[in-house]
């Protein structure tokens, strides 16, 4: 009777453990024809090592990973040694679509999250390139050195103080996942 006890608690064990593990998927298409035929490979953070943990070859543009995780973490997908972007694995099918302009990883909730963020990121970034663009352009104009350091001072604090908005915002917004801290 002990011995019967016994096994039914470790198959309910077990089933209770199966069942709390959830099942991602990573597919992805490429117009870079240079990624044909080349690995690309999921890692994560340890310590100051990057760890494999999936892996797949990029066919007619076209690649797949996928597997069993216990909760959502961040990643980083690679090709050899670079690093190519920033993605959650997550329970669910995640959609990378890779081209010359832009990344993007989308169809899960927290990729959703990140790469809203990543694009309002970029967004900022632009601006601040197009303002020294601008810095350079009335240089040139032969404008006043002060006019022109006071009107593109005030125009980086704006950016800057936006810049720290939008990431405060994104730390609060995800402090309970995987974004939050990462």
């Amino acid at each position: 009777l002990m011995k019967v006890r016994l096994i039914i608690f470790a198959l309910v064990a077990l089933h209770t453990f199966v069942s709390c593990s959830s099942e991602y998927l990573i597919e992805g298409n490429s117009s870079v024809t240079k990624l044909d035929g080349k690995m690309l490979f999921l890692k994560v953070s340890n310590g100051d090592k990057m760890i494999k943990i999936d892996s797949a070859e990029v066919v007619h543009g076209l690649f797949r990973m996928g597997g069993e995780i216990d909760s959502a973490f961040l990643a980083s997908l690679y090709m050899d040694d670079l690093s190519i972007m920033p993605l959650v694995v997550e329970e669910g099918k995640v959609q990378i679509k890779i081209d010359d302009g832009r990344i993007t990883a989308s169809g899960t909730p927290l990729n959703e999250k990140l790469y809203e963020f990543i694009a309002k990121k970029c967004a900022l970034d632009d601006r601040a390139y197009e303002m020294e663009r601008k810095e350079s352009r009335m240089i040139m104009d032969g404008k006043p050195i002060d006019a022109i350091e006071q009107e593109i001072s005030k125009e980086r604090k704006m950016l800057s103080k936006e810049l720290d908005l939008l990431v405060k915002l994104f730390i609060q917004e995800n402090y309970e996942n995987v974004l939050g801290p990462g």
